[in-house]
């Protein structure tokens, strides 16, 4: 009996190997649901920020150390929204070798940058290339605006013929860059596709004294107008366009006449439309018209259409943050914070980035108030 029990037969063997498999997958889903467990009990626990990869433009690593661990991690999205994340305490250069080996991530040089240095680290976003059954019919059917097949839509009046077609030609394939500044004031409405080229050169001239008007009224203001005026515009404009697209070589350098050009016009927009005034991030849609228009009257005129034909949806208010930030459990999240407390309380503040598309990156950054060291823990999906 004792050999029969050490030797098993044939069939003991087979029904053995019938369950391995079996066993094999419950111990995977074992897994599976224990790791799916602690991410939930992880989520509880901290502050949970999820990044969409699809509408995102790039990763930004600003270092403030000489060994560059230490900084701000600024996640930008195409429409230029920022989430900050600072790292007082070493952990960014970790973060970076993660960037450099995840597929989705591609260096890029910036453009002021000199080699050697490395206090900044820029990290586009390579987007999937969207299927075919998933792209409209007509997706690659056009080309791009090319200079010849624009004035061929002219007839000769200087009005534009088969404007339909025109801008289905755009919106699939694009403007050429040497001719945005003379298609982009037809697409803002500016101008008119019906009108001719004196009814245009006219139509400048009048509002090109229209604009006059409403930079006087500015200038014009009694002293306790432009004191209010200076409160609730000019003070945010004045801050905004000495940091808009300075790296680019039409606003670059001090003292930039282009620079005063688009304070002028947000300044004249703000008394041309009381009700909107300014809002942080209007210089950043004013810049690229400016550079391709480089006419201030024309580019206020470009800047109306745009925000006459275009719907805005405003971000949170802080008081609606905070009130989210109360109901997660807490009065907000740091990494890396140094001293006590904190907004959980629990001598450990974490932050999870997920970041989403197809494959996923999770990335954990743990702050351990007692001990003052950082975790970080990285995911692949």
């Amino acid at each position: 009996m004792c050999d029969e029990s050490m030797t098993p037969s044939v069939s003991s063997a087979s029904s053995l190997d019938s369950h391995a498999p079996s066993e094999c997958s419950s111990q995977s889903q074992g897994m599976r649901w224990e790791e799916q467990q602690r991410a939930l009990a992880l989520e509880q626990l901290c502050g949970v920020f999820r990044v969409d990869l699809g509408h995102m433009r790039s990763l930004r690593l600003f270092f403030s150390d000489e060994a560059c661990t230490s900084g701000q991690l600024v996640i930008a999205s195409r429409e230029s929204q920022y989430k900050i994340l600072h790292f007082h305490h070493a952990g960014l250069d970790k973060l970076a070798e993660v960037f450099h080996q995840w597929k989705c991530c591609r260096e890029t040089q910036l453009k002021d940058q000199v080699v050697e240095e490395k206090s900044c680290m820029q990290f586009s976003i390579r987007r999937p290339a969207l299927p075919s059954s998933e792209s409209h019919p007509e997706e690659r059917l056009y080309r791009r605006l090319e200079v010849n097949t624009w004035l061929r839509h002219f007839n000769r009046s200087g009005q534009v013929e088969e404007e339909y077609k025109l801008r289905k030609a755009i919106f699939f394939g694009g403007i050429d860059p040497s001719i945005r500044g003379e298609v982009w004031p037809f697409l803002l409405g500016y101008y008119s596709c019906d009108s001719s080229s004196e009814q245009r050169e006219a139509w400048r001239l009048q509002k090109r004294s229209h604009y006059h008007d409403v930079q006087q009224r500015r200038l014009s203001m009694t002293p306790e107008e432009h004191s209010e005026f200076w409160r609730k515009v000019q003070f945010t404009v004045d801050k905004d366009v000495v940091r808009t697209d300075r790296s680019n070589l039409f606003f670059r350098g001090e003292n930039n006449p282009n620079v005063e050009i688009m304070r002028r016009t947000l300044l004249n927009y703000a008394v041309f439309n009381p009700d909107m005034g300014y809002c942080q991030g209007m210089s950043d849609l004013v810049a690229p018209l400016l550079t391709e228009v480089q006419d201030e009257s024309d580019t206020f005129w470009c800047f109306v259409g745009l925000m006459e034909n275009t719907i805005f949806i405003s971000s949170p208010r802080d008081e609606d943050m905070e009130r989210q930030l109360v109901l997660t459990g807490g009065g907000g999240v740091r990494v890396g914070g140094g001293g006590g407390g904190g907004g959980l309380g629990a001598g450990l503040v974490c932050v999870c980035v997920c970041v989403c598309v197809r494959h996923s990156l999770s990335l954990y950054v743990a702050y351990n108030n007692l001990e003052e060291s950082i975790l970080i823990f990285v995911s692949f999906t």
